[in-house]
């Protein structure tokens, strides 16, 4: 299984971003997609990583709480928000 050289990183704005070097900008790191959420996980996030495929994001809150994204097929731009237990 083969993936694209990207980072995943995690801040207290409550956000994960994820980065990946641009050729045309001579390698430099670009965040091309920004995912998190709005109100309740006041504290941001402490960590996070991709699934062995690369179709989720698991972040792992400040406050303790998980919270998980999904990327759906043909789109790599787009993560939507999945219920965690």
């Amino acid at each position: 299984l083969s993936q694209p050289l990207c980072l995943l990183s995690a801040s207290m704005d409550k956000t994960m971003m994820i980065w990946r070097p641009q050729e045309e900008e001579n390698g430099i790191w670009v965040n091309e997609v920004r995912v998190g959420e709005l109100g309740g996980n006041t504290l941001g996030f402490y960590g996070g990583l991709f699934s062995p495929n690369g179709d989720y994001i698991l972040a792992h809150g400040y406050n303790g709480a998980f919270h998980l994204w999904s990327k759906p097929k043909n789109d790599d731009e787009r993560w939507d928000p999945c219920p965690t237990v």
